[in-house]
Protein backbone atom coordinates (compact mmCIF):
# COMPACT_ATOMS: atom_id res chain seq x y z
CA UNK A 1 0.00 0.00 0.00
CA UNK A 2 1.72 3.23 -1.17
CA UNK A 3 2.05 6.03 1.42
CA UNK A 4 -0.97 8.27 -0.48
CA UNK A 5 -3.03 5.34 0.20
CA UNK A 6 -2.50 4.33 3.48
CA UNK A 7 -2.95 8.64 4.73
CA UNK A 8 -6.53 8.04 3.04
CA UNK A 9 -7.45 4.93 4.91
CA UNK A 10 -6.43 5.91 8.28
CA UNK A 11 -7.83 9.50 7.51
CA UNK A 12 -11.07 7.76 6.92
CA UNK A 13 -10.76 5.28 9.56
CA UNK A 14 -9.81 7.93 11.84
CA UNK A 15 -12.88 10.10 10.79
CA UNK A 16 -15.29 6.80 11.70
CA UNK A 17 -13.77 6.17 14.82
CA UNK A 18 -14.51 10.15 15.96
CA UNK A 19 -17.98 10.18 14.87
CA UNK A 20 -18.08 6.87 17.01
CA UNK A 21 -16.82 8.59 20.02
CA UNK A 22 -19.37 11.13 19.93
CA UNK A 23 -22.15 8.86 19.93
CA UNK A 24 -20.55 7.22 22.80
CA UNK A 25 -20.87 10.52 24.75
CA UNK A 26 -24.33 11.05 23.68
CA UNK A 27 -25.30 7.01 24.88
CA UNK A 28 -23.51 7.80 28.14
CA UNK A 29 -25.19 10.94 28.66
CA UNK A 30 -28.72 8.88 27.82
CA UNK A 31 -27.81 6.06 30.03
CA UNK A 32 -26.81 8.50 33.06
CA UNK A 33 -30.42 10.27 32.70
CA UNK A 34 -32.20 6.78 32.28
CA UNK A 35 -35.43 6.50 34.37
CA UNK A 36 -35.73 3.15 36.27
CA UNK A 37 -38.54 0.93 35.35
CA UNK A 38 -41.85 0.41 37.48
CA UNK A 39 -41.02 -2.83 39.83
CA UNK A 40 -43.95 -5.53 39.06
CA UNK A 41 -44.57 -9.09 40.57
CA UNK A 42 -41.49 -10.88 42.88
CA UNK A 43 -42.01 -14.15 42.34
CA UNK A 44 -39.65 -16.64 44.17
CA UNK A 45 -36.00 -16.79 42.65
CA UNK A 46 -33.33 -18.84 42.80
CA UNK A 47 -30.17 -17.04 42.51
CA UNK A 48 -26.98 -19.35 41.83
CA UNK A 49 -23.66 -18.54 42.32
CA UNK A 50 -20.86 -20.64 41.14
CA UNK A 51 -17.16 -20.21 42.78
CA UNK A 52 -13.96 -21.47 42.80
CA UNK A 53 -11.29 -20.15 44.79
CA UNK A 54 -11.27 -17.58 47.33
CA UNK A 55 -11.15 -14.17 44.86
CA UNK A 56 -10.18 -10.45 46.36
CA UNK A 57 -13.28 -9.43 48.79
CA UNK A 58 -15.18 -12.74 47.97
CA UNK A 59 -16.85 -13.12 51.59
CA UNK A 60 -18.21 -9.04 50.79
CA UNK A 61 -19.72 -9.89 47.54
CA UNK A 62 -21.60 -12.93 48.45
CA UNK A 63 -23.00 -11.14 51.39
CA UNK A 64 -24.28 -8.87 48.82
CA UNK A 65 -26.54 -11.27 47.10
CA UNK A 66 -27.46 -12.68 51.09
CA UNK A 67 -28.92 -9.45 51.87
CA UNK A 68 -31.70 -8.79 49.08
CA UNK A 69 -34.78 -6.43 49.67
CA UNK A 70 -36.72 -9.47 48.28
CA UNK A 71 -39.33 -11.19 49.74
CA UNK A 72 -38.60 -14.81 48.88
CA UNK A 73 -35.44 -16.20 47.43
CA UNK A 74 -32.76 -18.73 47.75
CA UNK A 75 -28.77 -18.35 47.13
CA UNK A 76 -27.21 -21.42 45.80
CA UNK A 77 -23.45 -21.33 46.01
CA UNK A 78 -21.90 -24.25 44.29
CA UNK A 79 -17.85 -25.59 43.85
CA UNK A 80 -16.38 -28.58 42.28
CA UNK A 81 -14.16 -29.50 45.65
CA UNK A 82 -14.55 -30.07 49.05
CA UNK A 83 -11.17 -28.24 49.85
CA UNK A 84 -11.72 -25.18 47.62
CA UNK A 85 -11.07 -21.92 49.84
CA UNK A 86 -14.24 -20.26 48.77
CA UNK A 87 -16.15 -23.45 50.97
CA UNK A 88 -14.88 -21.66 54.30
CA UNK A 89 -16.17 -18.45 53.26
CA UNK A 90 -19.88 -19.79 52.62
CA UNK A 91 -19.73 -21.66 55.67
CA UNK A 92 -19.47 -17.98 57.69
CA UNK A 93 -22.44 -16.76 55.96
CA UNK A 94 -24.30 -20.01 56.46
CA UNK A 95 -24.03 -19.72 60.14
CA UNK A 96 -25.24 -16.09 60.02
CA UNK A 97 -28.47 -16.67 59.82
CA UNK A 98 -29.55 -15.06 56.81
CA UNK A 99 -33.21 -14.23 55.83
CA UNK A 100 -33.06 -16.40 52.64
CA UNK A 101 -32.26 -19.54 51.92
CA UNK A 102 -28.44 -20.02 51.59
CA UNK A 103 -27.24 -23.55 50.50
CA UNK A 104 -23.67 -25.07 49.25
CA UNK A 105 -23.61 -27.97 46.64
CA UNK A 106 -20.29 -29.22 46.29
CA UNK A 107 -20.33 -31.72 43.12
CA UNK A 108 -17.14 -32.83 41.29
CA UNK A 109 -18.82 -33.93 37.92
CA UNK A 110 -18.72 -32.18 34.64
CA UNK A 111 -20.99 -32.20 31.98
CA UNK A 112 -18.81 -30.28 29.28
CA UNK A 113 -15.33 -28.64 29.67
CA UNK A 114 -16.33 -25.43 30.74
CA UNK A 115 -16.20 -25.94 34.08
CA UNK A 116 -18.22 -22.94 35.82
CA UNK A 117 -21.24 -24.14 33.48
CA UNK A 118 -20.92 -28.00 34.57
CA UNK A 119 -21.05 -26.24 38.18
CA UNK A 120 -24.34 -24.30 37.53
CA UNK A 121 -25.51 -27.73 36.30
CA UNK A 122 -24.83 -29.73 39.31
CA UNK A 123 -26.37 -26.62 41.35
CA UNK A 124 -29.94 -26.57 39.16
CA UNK A 125 -30.55 -29.51 40.94
CA UNK A 126 -30.81 -28.09 44.28
CA UNK A 127 -32.74 -25.06 42.94
CA UNK A 128 -36.09 -25.02 44.13
CA UNK A 129 -37.93 -22.02 42.24
CA UNK A 130 -39.36 -21.40 38.71
CA UNK A 131 -37.13 -18.15 38.06
CA UNK A 132 -33.28 -18.29 38.45
CA UNK A 133 -30.95 -15.90 38.11
CA UNK A 134 -27.20 -16.38 38.09
CA UNK A 135 -24.20 -14.28 38.81
CA UNK A 136 -20.71 -14.37 38.41
CA UNK A 137 -18.31 -14.57 41.41
CA UNK A 138 -16.31 -11.35 41.58
CA UNK A 139 -19.64 -9.17 41.11
CA UNK A 140 -21.56 -7.25 43.94
CA UNK A 141 -24.57 -5.75 44.12
CA UNK A 142 -27.08 -3.57 46.29
CA UNK A 143 -29.86 -4.61 47.89
CA UNK A 144 -32.25 -3.79 45.44
CA UNK A 145 -30.47 -5.77 42.69
CA UNK A 146 -32.94 -8.54 42.56
CA UNK A 147 -36.59 -6.99 42.40
CA UNK A 148 -35.15 -4.98 39.31
CA UNK A 149 -33.86 -7.28 37.22
CA UNK A 150 -36.32 -9.85 37.84
CA UNK A 151 -38.94 -7.10 37.14
CA UNK A 152 -39.05 -7.32 33.88
CA UNK A 153 -40.30 -11.15 33.26
CA UNK A 154 -42.97 -9.98 34.90
CA UNK A 155 -43.48 -9.83 31.00
CA UNK A 156 -44.18 -12.70 28.82
CA UNK A 157 -41.94 -11.89 26.14
CA UNK A 158 -39.04 -11.18 27.35
CA UNK A 159 -37.39 -13.86 27.82
CA UNK A 160 -33.70 -13.31 29.63
CA UNK A 161 -32.55 -9.91 31.48
CA UNK A 162 -28.93 -9.25 31.87
CA UNK A 163 -27.14 -6.32 33.21
CA UNK A 164 -24.44 -3.99 32.61
CA UNK A 165 -21.37 -4.08 35.31
CA UNK A 166 -18.38 -1.86 36.12
CA UNK A 167 -15.46 -2.42 37.44
CA UNK A 168 -13.79 -1.37 40.48
CA UNK A 169 -10.10 -1.72 40.85
CA UNK A 170 -8.65 -3.26 44.54
CA UNK A 171 -4.76 -2.44 43.75
CA UNK A 172 -2.46 -0.52 41.96
CA UNK A 173 -2.20 0.44 38.80
CA UNK A 174 -2.49 -2.85 36.46
CA UNK A 175 -6.15 -2.78 38.03
CA UNK A 176 -6.70 0.43 37.34
CA UNK A 177 -5.81 -0.22 33.70
CA UNK A 178 -8.04 -4.16 33.72
CA UNK A 179 -10.99 -1.43 35.34
CA UNK A 180 -10.59 1.00 32.84
CA UNK A 181 -10.93 -1.69 29.89
CA UNK A 182 -14.57 -2.53 31.29
CA UNK A 183 -15.29 0.77 32.64
CA UNK A 184 -14.19 2.76 29.28
CA UNK A 185 -13.82 0.50 26.50
CA UNK A 186 -16.49 -2.54 27.30
CA UNK A 187 -19.22 -0.68 29.11
CA UNK A 188 -19.95 2.20 26.52
CA UNK A 189 -19.53 -0.46 23.61
CA UNK A 190 -22.40 -2.15 25.29
CA UNK A 191 -24.56 1.17 25.69
CA UNK A 192 -24.05 1.92 22.01
CA UNK A 193 -25.30 -1.66 20.88
CA UNK A 194 -28.36 -0.75 23.41
CA UNK A 195 -29.28 2.67 21.79
CA UNK A 196 -28.94 0.73 18.27
CA UNK A 197 -30.39 -2.60 18.46
CA UNK A 198 -27.11 -3.87 18.63
CA UNK A 199 -27.84 -7.31 20.44
CA UNK A 200 -28.47 -9.97 21.06
CA UNK A 201 -26.13 -9.87 24.50
CA UNK A 202 -25.96 -11.27 28.19
CA UNK A 203 -23.07 -11.13 30.43
CA UNK A 204 -22.13 -12.79 33.10
CA UNK A 205 -22.88 -10.19 35.60
CA UNK A 206 -26.54 -11.25 35.59
CA UNK A 207 -28.55 -13.21 33.53
CA UNK A 208 -32.13 -13.74 34.86
CA UNK A 209 -34.76 -15.89 32.74
CA UNK A 210 -37.76 -18.64 33.72
CA UNK A 211 -36.64 -22.36 34.12
CA UNK A 212 -38.93 -23.26 31.62
CA UNK A 213 -36.75 -21.02 29.21
CA UNK A 214 -33.88 -22.27 30.68
CA UNK A 215 -34.98 -26.02 29.24
CA UNK A 216 -36.06 -24.92 26.17
CA UNK A 217 -32.49 -23.59 24.90
CA UNK A 218 -30.93 -26.80 25.96
CA UNK A 219 -30.24 -25.89 29.46
CA UNK A 220 -26.65 -25.46 31.56
CA UNK A 221 -25.53 -28.65 30.02
CA UNK A 222 -25.54 -27.85 26.50
CA UNK A 223 -24.77 -24.47 27.41
CA UNK A 224 -21.25 -26.07 29.00
CA UNK A 225 -20.14 -26.95 25.63
CA UNK A 226 -18.96 -23.46 25.20
CA UNK A 227 -16.71 -20.71 26.65
CA UNK A 228 -18.97 -18.18 25.07
CA UNK A 229 -22.09 -19.57 27.25
CA UNK A 230 -23.83 -16.42 28.11
CA UNK A 231 -23.59 -14.83 24.83
CA UNK A 232 -24.90 -18.37 23.44
CA UNK A 233 -27.34 -18.26 25.97
CA UNK A 234 -28.76 -15.19 25.09
CA UNK A 235 -28.65 -15.92 21.25
CA UNK A 236 -30.31 -19.12 22.13
CA UNK A 237 -33.24 -16.73 23.72
CA UNK A 238 -33.85 -14.13 20.97
CA UNK A 239 -34.04 -17.39 18.37
CA UNK A 240 -36.98 -18.36 20.29
CA UNK A 241 -38.34 -14.89 19.27
CA UNK A 242 -37.82 -13.64 22.96
CA UNK A 243 -36.90 -10.40 23.85
CA UNK A 244 -33.43 -9.46 25.84
CA UNK A 245 -33.20 -6.94 28.10
CA UNK A 246 -30.55 -4.76 29.37
CA UNK A 247 -32.23 -4.01 33.25
CA UNK A 248 -31.63 -0.76 34.92
CA UNK A 249 -28.98 -1.83 37.84
CA UNK A 250 -24.89 -1.70 37.38
CA UNK A 251 -23.67 -4.63 39.56
CA UNK A 252 -19.60 -3.94 40.28
CA UNK A 253 -16.93 -6.32 39.23
CA UNK A 254 -14.10 -6.37 41.60
CA UNK A 255 -10.88 -6.33 39.32
CA UNK A 256 -7.65 -7.01 41.49
CA UNK A 257 -5.04 -8.01 39.04
CA UNK A 258 -1.94 -9.62 40.44
CA UNK A 259 0.45 -9.58 37.72
CA UNK A 260 1.12 -8.03 33.91
CA UNK A 261 0.36 -11.74 32.47
CA UNK A 262 -2.41 -12.25 34.49
CA UNK A 263 -3.89 -8.41 33.01
CA UNK A 264 -3.37 -9.83 29.34
CA UNK A 265 -4.20 -13.60 30.13
CA UNK A 266 -7.52 -12.42 31.19
CA UNK A 267 -8.29 -9.79 28.71
CA UNK A 268 -6.96 -11.76 26.09
CA UNK A 269 -9.27 -14.68 27.00
CA UNK A 270 -12.15 -11.70 26.73
CA UNK A 271 -10.76 -11.10 23.24
CA UNK A 272 -10.42 -14.25 21.39
CA UNK A 273 -13.89 -15.56 22.39
CA UNK A 274 -15.48 -12.29 21.41
CA UNK A 275 -13.49 -12.74 18.34
CA UNK A 276 -14.95 -16.45 17.63
CA UNK A 277 -18.66 -15.55 17.82
CA UNK A 278 -18.71 -11.82 16.26
CA UNK A 279 -15.64 -12.35 13.54
CA UNK A 280 -16.55 -9.33 11.61
CA UNK A 281 -17.66 -7.57 14.41
CA UNK A 282 -14.65 -7.77 16.12
CA UNK A 283 -12.32 -7.26 13.10
CA UNK A 284 -14.00 -4.09 12.52
CA UNK A 285 -14.30 -3.21 16.18
CA UNK A 286 -10.33 -1.68 15.74
CA UNK A 287 -12.06 1.88 14.99
CA UNK A 288 -13.42 1.79 18.56
CA UNK A 289 -9.72 2.73 19.52
CA UNK A 290 -9.66 6.34 18.45
CA UNK A 291 -6.70 8.00 20.02
CA UNK A 292 -4.18 4.88 18.73
CA UNK A 293 -5.58 5.24 15.43
CA UNK A 294 -5.53 9.56 15.16
CA UNK A 295 -1.65 9.13 16.63
CA UNK A 296 -1.19 6.52 14.00
CA UNK A 297 -2.61 8.73 10.99
CA UNK A 298 -0.51 11.89 12.59
CA UNK A 299 2.70 10.45 12.35
CA UNK A 300 1.59 8.88 8.89
CA UNK A 301 0.57 12.49 7.42
CA UNK A 302 4.05 14.18 9.33
CA UNK A 303 1.94 16.09 11.25
CA UNK A 304 -0.92 17.57 8.35
CA UNK A 305 -2.70 20.46 10.01
CA UNK A 306 -5.92 17.79 9.22
CA UNK A 307 -4.50 15.05 11.15
CA UNK A 308 -3.35 17.38 13.93
CA UNK A 309 -7.04 18.64 14.50
CA UNK A 310 -7.84 15.05 14.32
CA UNK A 311 -6.32 14.22 17.43
CA UNK A 312 -6.70 17.24 19.15
CA UNK A 313 -10.33 16.23 18.89
CA UNK A 314 -10.05 12.43 19.36
CA UNK A 315 -7.84 13.43 23.09
CA UNK A 316 -10.69 15.74 23.81
CA UNK A 317 -13.64 13.31 23.54
CA UNK A 318 -11.39 10.54 24.90
CA UNK A 319 -10.83 12.40 28.02
CA UNK A 320 -14.44 13.29 28.55
CA UNK A 321 -15.46 9.64 28.06
CA UNK A 322 -13.15 9.14 30.83
CA UNK A 323 -14.85 12.43 33.17
CA UNK A 324 -18.42 11.10 32.48
CA UNK A 325 -18.20 7.08 32.84
CA UNK A 326 -17.58 7.09 36.52
CA UNK A 327 -20.84 9.17 37.03
CA UNK A 328 -22.48 6.91 34.46
CA UNK A 329 -22.13 3.69 36.21
CA UNK A 330 -21.97 4.44 40.08
CA UNK A 331 -18.66 4.62 40.06
CA UNK A 332 -16.94 5.60 43.47
CA UNK A 333 -13.10 5.65 42.16
CA UNK A 334 -10.00 8.45 41.50
CA UNK A 335 -9.72 9.54 38.18
CA UNK A 336 -6.05 8.74 35.94
CA UNK A 337 -6.27 10.56 32.62
CA UNK A 338 -2.41 10.29 32.61
CA UNK A 339 -3.04 6.25 31.95
CA UNK A 340 -5.21 6.22 28.67
CA UNK A 341 -2.37 6.65 26.36
CA UNK A 342 -1.30 3.07 28.43
CA UNK A 343 -4.79 2.01 28.30
CA UNK A 344 -5.68 2.25 24.81
CA UNK A 345 -2.26 1.34 23.84
CA UNK A 346 -2.47 -2.52 25.52
CA UNK A 347 -6.08 -2.12 24.09
CA UNK A 348 -4.63 -2.11 20.53
CA UNK A 349 -2.16 -4.74 21.75
CA UNK A 350 -4.89 -7.22 22.97
CA UNK A 351 -6.57 -6.86 19.38
CA UNK A 352 -4.25 -7.71 17.85
CA UNK A 353 -3.10 -10.40 19.85
CA UNK A 354 -6.76 -12.33 18.98
CA UNK A 355 -6.10 -13.19 15.41
CA UNK A 356 -2.71 -15.17 17.07
CA UNK A 357 -3.74 -18.39 18.39
CA UNK A 358 -6.94 -19.40 19.59
CA UNK A 359 -6.04 -20.81 23.32
CA UNK A 360 -7.28 -18.79 25.99
CA UNK A 361 -5.63 -19.60 30.15
CA UNK A 362 -8.71 -19.78 32.48
CA UNK A 363 -8.30 -20.81 36.43
CA UNK A 364 -5.66 -22.91 35.66
CA UNK A 365 -6.84 -24.59 32.59
CA UNK A 366 -5.95 -23.87 28.93
CA UNK A 367 -8.60 -24.39 26.66
CA UNK A 368 -8.94 -23.65 22.71
CA UNK A 369 -11.69 -21.41 21.78
CA UNK A 370 -13.50 -22.97 18.64
CA UNK A 371 -16.04 -21.28 16.24
CA UNK A 372 -19.16 -19.67 17.61
CA UNK A 373 -17.25 -19.92 21.43
CA UNK A 374 -17.37 -23.50 21.27
CA UNK A 375 -14.60 -24.81 24.12
CA UNK A 376 -12.07 -27.49 22.05
CA UNK A 377 -9.26 -29.08 24.07
CA UNK A 378 -8.95 -28.73 27.60
CA UNK A 379 -4.95 -28.93 29.42
CA UNK A 380 -4.36 -28.13 33.37
CA UNK A 381 -1.40 -25.24 32.94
Amino acid sequence: MTGTALGLVLFVATLLSVLYLAVVIACIVRFTVRRRPTIGAQPPVTVLKPLCGAEPLLEENLRSFCTQDYPEYEVVFGVHRADDPAVQIVDRLLSEGHRCRVELVIDGRMCGPNAKVSNLANMQEHAKHDVVVVSDSDMRVDAGWLTRVVAPLSDPVVGLVTCLYRARPVGGILSMLGAMYVNEWFAPAVMVAACFNGGPFGFGSTLALRRETLDAVGGFKELSEYLADDYVLAARVAARGQQIVLADPVVEMIVSEPGVGALFARELRWARVVRSVRPLGWTLSCITYTVPLAATHWLVSRCSMVSTMLLAIALTLRMVVHALMPACVGLRSRRAPWLIPVRDAMSVVVWAMSFVGSTVEWRGRRMAVGRAGRAGRVTTT
